[in-house]
């Protein structure tokens, strides 16, 4: 096996999962600074939301239960998405900039989140 043929695509595979691995975290971390921008703009938020679901009934796309339905009868499938929206809507916003997170808080499952039962 020639070790100089290997070697650079070796590299190669590193430098593109480094590229994607910085790509995710500055996605994340303007997700996190977007939030703190909006944070405590709940009626906007609302008002927002109204208006894309008028224009998702406009343009007939389908309804949210046509693709949550097959997945409503799967209870541990539930449980993780329900699990997921408690942990990610539980803290504020300030606490990925903090290190302090929710992790030490308890969180529970069917906290009302978009995947009800």
């Amino acid at each position: 096996m020639d070790v100089t043929r290997t070697a650079p695509a070796h590299l190669a595979a590193w430098q593109r999962a480094a590229r994607e691995l910085a790509l995710v975290a500055v996605l994340f971390l303007a997700y996190k600074a977007g939030r703190q921008v909006v944070a405590g703009h709940a009626d906007v938020a609302l008002a927002n939301g109204e208006w894309v679901w008028r224009l998702e009934r406009l343009l007939r796309l389908p309804d949210e239960t046509v693709v949550q339905g097959p997945l409503l009868s799967h209870e541990l499938l539930v449980r993780l998405a329900n699990s997921y929206y408690a942990y990610c809507t539980s803290r504020p916003p300030c606490s990925a900039w903090s290190g302090s997170g929710c992790a030490a808080r308890p969180t529970t499952c069917g906290c009302g989140g978009p995947w009800r039962r």
